[in-house]
């Protein structure tokens, strides 16, 4: 039938035809030669060679029936006869029980071979075997181990007549012991048995039936046979032993839940020995997860899918206690750390095959894990958790447990005992102590910091119990003395830095700001509990130097923040001079900032801090977000300008000093409207003209190297100009708006010479040449207007021009 559609295949062929043309002579019309025509056709031609095929096929089937039909020699049927007769007189001679019986089990095992499609369909023959194969049946019901024992060695011997000795063996009749033998015995002849003999035989043994009727020591030996079995297929099984593979995974499952956990640490010890050894069949960590109830349906399940059934099961499983995990923990961070022992550098790419499906169970029972232990006392966390760290040390990424499907509740709770257990001056001063390590390591995860793509609705919730804990650690490190500060101060930093990184991509994700403000909140409400100075003065300085970034709204919610949390003024005014600057480094708008600023509730202590340490930029942002809401102005002002006036330019910082004097001072005169109802103002203009004209005073008389005896580096020589300016254009202004009758007219003249005599015999030092224009042009205003708006102008230009690097200048003015 093969070859009959192959008798008359389809050939394609090709004709090629000429035509002569039908002028004899030459053709002016046209004709140059002969037309060529190629034709294409298919054609169906007999095949010599499939018309062969059939006919030895028909010749072969012709003598094949004749065979058949052939009546066989009455010598054949008389010996036919004859054996058949002698079968039952032998087998009952035949003692199942005497061990000497070697001949007569050869010989019905060679009468048994015989039989075959051919020889059966003989009926002498085909009655003989059936009495043959009967026999056995009944001799089973009196001696079941022997006959099915001797069944099997038939089969596994003989493997052509197994379907004939299949359903004569019953290994679930007879003795757990002979049971267990048989099982051994087709384990023992696996690779020299046909996979298809192997796999009928197997599927005869029920095990676990067996398992409920046999004795301890029977059960760990089937579970050695077991295991011996499955290292027998290799770790990539071959597809021709699949099924029988298959079962044998089947048998490993009953093993694992079969009074469970009393057998769980024999089949693990197994798996994992094997697994060392590279002999073992990754799939086999997935018929774990099955036997304990949890199913994968393929290796490369989606993930999505595999979390939702993580977190049902974790849930809800009703085989694991807390005591019971930790068993399993522990064996399994018992043989990985023997392993890393042995094999150490080349311990991930040794079990490469294995990692998806070990991490897949690892993940699962440290999920069933942290459910269980979520809870468990400060006090014994070390201890218990152990195993748990263990597992994940060995080169292995935690990262694989799906900690997105703890509750923010649960994540809370694990948080809570962890940082009541870390110590950081032990994770400090004890660089070995890994476990500390591992806990943060672990307090990250659990928080998802990992991961900001995770879709969780509680993941925003989770970094906060995160900031919050790192905040809680901060405040704890304070406590006792003070050695820890001076032996490891770059520790500490790091330590803040590298949890501050952990939470960088949340704070920039795309949150709502009042999140983001609840998130800074939890790390900078630290700076109000930590009692050591130092320890405080650290935190501040890297929460200033960490909180970094390039989005004005994300600063904008930092500052607004650190108003809201921050109570300890030195911390406040440190941590707010480095935001706002960084603020309008990256072009934020003023507006939005003076709506959200405020300071701490004790005014004069906040006003004695900004002095104290300088905090012009500070002072300058409360300065102008007050304005817009208070009400009695002049007053406030009035009492801003003497506060500012104690500030002290620096070389590093006089752009900023400059910046708040220039806006205290040209503000305080656009609200003198009349001289008797601005006379406190007026007053505090005067003197603050004359402090700054002082502030020249002293660094030009007592030289510009005083600050190698005040230990502060003194201002250049272009800021002495511009104060000068302001002190000039401020008494000019006041002169301006009193009477000529007043009592200060007379100290605002002498005043305003010193300035403007001061100013001009800073044209012979050559350390003011290139200030020469400034000075000149300052001169000439003052000679010439009536009005202070052109000296207005030209000392916000210079401003600009000299400081044009800081771009809160550009922003403010």
């Amino acid at each position: 039938m093969q070859s009959l559609p192959d008798l008359y295949p389809n050939i394609k062929k090709e004709v090629k035809l000429k035509i002569s043309c039908d002028k004899d002579s030459y053709d002016p019309n046209g004709c140059t030669g002969p037309a060529l025509f190629n034709i294409e056709f298919i054609e169906a031609t007999l095949n010599q060679h499939s018309l062969k095929s059939i006919e030895r096929n028909r010749i072969d089937f012709e003598n094949t029936i004749a065979q058949l039909i052939e009546t066989p020699s009455s010598k054949v049927v008389l010996a036919s006869l004859f054996i058949e007769k002698s079968i039952p007189i032998l087998l009952n001679s035949y003692d199942f029980h005497n061990e000497d019986t070697h001949i007569e089990r050869s010989l019905l095992g060679s009468i048994l071979s015989w039989i075959n499609d051919t020889n059966y369909m003989y009926p002498p023959s085909k009655r003989m075997f059936t009495n043959l194969l009967d026999s056995l049946g009944s001799i089973a019901e009196i001696r079941c181990d022997e006959t099915n024992q001797f069944v099997l060695e038939t089969a596994i011997n003989y493997p052509k007549i197994i379907e004939y000795m299949a359903p004569r063996l019953l290994p679930s009749n007879t003795s757990t012991q002979c049971f267990l033998n048989m099982y051994q015995l087709i384990e023992q002849k696996l690779t020299k048995t046909p996979p298809q003999v192997s796999f009928v035989l197997l599927s005869k043994f029920d095990v676990s039936l067996w398992f409920r009727n046999a004795s301890h020591e029977q059960c760990l030996s089937l579970i050695q046979v077991l295991g011996n079995a499955l290292n027998s297929f290799g770790n990539k099984p071959k597809d021709e032993y699949l099924m029988v593979f298959g079962l044998y995974r089947k048998h490993l499952q009953y093993a694992l839940i079969f009074r469970f956990p009393q057998y769980l640490p024999d089949v693990f010890n197994i798996l994992l020995k094997r697994m060392k050894e590279q002999s073992i069949s990754p799939c086999l960590w997935n018929d774990v997860l099955l036997s304990f109830g949890f199913f994968i349906t393929q290796e490369d399940v989606d993930l999505s899918h595999f979390y939702l059934e993580l977190k049902k099961y974790s849930n809800n499983q009703p085989l694991f206690t807390a005591n019971e995990l930790f068993d399993i923990l522990s064996l399994m961070s018992t043989h990985l750390s023997e392993a890393y022992r042995e094999i150490s550098v080349e311990f991930l790419d040794h079990f490469k095959i294995y990692i998806q499906q070990y991490l897949t169970l690892i993940s699962t029972l440290s999920f069933c894990w942290l459910n269980a232990n979520s809870r468990m006392p400060p006090c014994d966390i070390l201890n218990v958790w152990r195993p748990f760290y263990d597992n994940w040390n060995a080169e292995i990424d935690m990262q694989s447990i799906p900690f997105e499907l703890l509750t923010a509740t649960k994540v809370q709770s694990i948080g809570q005992v962890i940082v009541r257990v870390i110590k950081l001056k032990s994770y400090f001063f004890e660089s070995n102590n890994t476990s500390h390590s591992f806990l943060l390591g672990l307090l990250k995860q659990i928080c998802l910091l990992s991961d900001t793509d995770i879709n969780d609705e509680d993941w925003l919730l989770k970094h906060k119990y995160y900031a919050n804990s790192i905040s809680y650690l901060l405040k704890d490190l304070s406590s006792g003395d003070n050695e820890l500060v001076t032996k490891y101060p770059l520790e500490i930093r790091n330590f803040i830095t590298k949890c501050f990184e952990d939470l960088r991509p949340a704070f920039q994700s795309d949150i709502e700001s009042s999140e983001r403000i609840n998130l800074f909140n939890q790390l900078l409400n630290s700076l109000n509990d930590i009692s050591n100075e130092d320890i405080r003065r650290i935190v501040s300085e890297q929460y200033a130097m960490c909180f970094n970034f390039e989005n004005p709204n994300i600063i904008c919610d930092l500052i607004q923040s650190t108003c809201q949390t921050v109570k300890h003024i030195p911390s406040f005014l440190s941590l707010n001079e480095t935001y706002i600057y960084n603020y309008f480094r990256v072009e934020g708008n003023i507006s939005n900032l003076l709506v959200i600023f405020e300071i701490p509730n004790n005014t004069e202590d906040f006003m004695v801090g900004c002095v104290t340490k300088n905090a012009s930029l500070t002072l300058t942002i409360h300065f102008l977000s007050k304005l817009v809401a208070i009400e009695d102005t002049k007053r406030f002002v009035s009492g801003l300008m003497n506060w500012s006036s104690q500030l002290r330019p620096n070389a590093d910082d006089e752009s900023k000093v400059l910046l708040l004097w220039f806006k205290v001072l040209t503000i305080s005169e656009s609200l003198v409207d009349n001289e008797e109802e601005s006379i406190e103002l007026i007053h505090s203009i005067h003197k603050f003209c004359k402090n700054l004209f002082d502030v020249v005073e002293e660094s030009v008389y007592q030289g510009f190297l005083s600050f190698m005896r005040t230990n502060r580096k003194s201002f250049s020589e272009r800021c002495t100009v511009l104060i000068l300016c302001l002190s000039l254009h401020g008494i000019k202004h006041l002169n301006d708006c009193i009477s000529r009758t007043s009592p200060l007219n007379a100290e605002l003249n002498t005043v305003y010479k010193s300035a403007l005599n001061k100013l001009q015999s800073l044209k012979k030092n050559k350390s003011f040449v290139e200030l020469l224009p400034l000075i000149e042009n300052m001169g000439s205003v003052l000679d010439r207007s009536e009005s202070t708006v052109e000296s207005t102008q030209l000392i916000k230009q210079s401003l600009m021009a000299f400081y044009s690097d800081n771009s809160c200048l550009t922003a403010i003015i």
